[in-house]
């Protein structure tokens, strides 16, 4: 894949990630040359809930590339739920069909992260389709359990209780 290449499928993939959401934006890292895109996507019909998406893309081997998608659940995590949490995340990602979940401490953010190889034999417009069914599938995961997730973080709930209730696998919001 070109870098040309890269750019029009960063730039498509951007394009439709407006269909979803207002603020998008999209740019080439200064230090890795990796063009990425940014979205804040709402969870929910009624726009209350919603996660930051990074996507990037990356070489993979003999020119071929991968896309990396991270939705950021939280970048608020407290102190004292983050045991709590951390059993969450060991719960979903066992059960998890793609992608993991995981906690960035330093930053207190809660992410999804994914990560699909772009078929080189495609087209732009094909890519781009492939991209954002995988993104669906992830944000089904994601919504599966963000209430679940979102009550341990607030501390509203422990870890048991959210497992009682299965509110860490089933979707309460989709």
């Amino acid at each position: 894949m070109t870098e040309k290449d890269q750019k029009g499928f960063m730039e498509k993939l951007a394009e439709s990630l407006t269909v979803v959401s207002e603020d998008v934006h999209m740019g080439q890292d200064s230090n890795s040359g990796l063009y990425l895109a940014q979205a804040s996507i709402p969870l929910t019909e009624d726009k209350q809930y919603y996660v930051q998406a990074q996507c990037v893309l990356f070489p993979l081997f003999e020119e071929k590339m991968g896309l990396e998608v991270i939705y950021f659940l939280t970048s608020d995590l407290k102190k004292e739920t983050m045991d709590e949490v951390k059993k969450a995340v060991s719960e979903v990602n066992f059960i998890s069909p793609i992608g993991h979940f995981g906690i960035r401490e330093d930053s207190g953010k809660l992410y999804m992260r994914f990560c699909s190889r772009l078929d080189s034999e495609k087209d732009v417009e094909d890519l781009v389709t492939d991209a954002l069914l995988d993104m669906h599938i992830a944000m089904a995961t994601v919504q599966s359990g963000y209430l679940g997730f979102r009550r341990v973080w607030e501390g509203q709930v422990t870890f048991e209780e959210a497992v009682e209730k299965d509110w860490l696998r089933k979707s309460s919001i989709g």
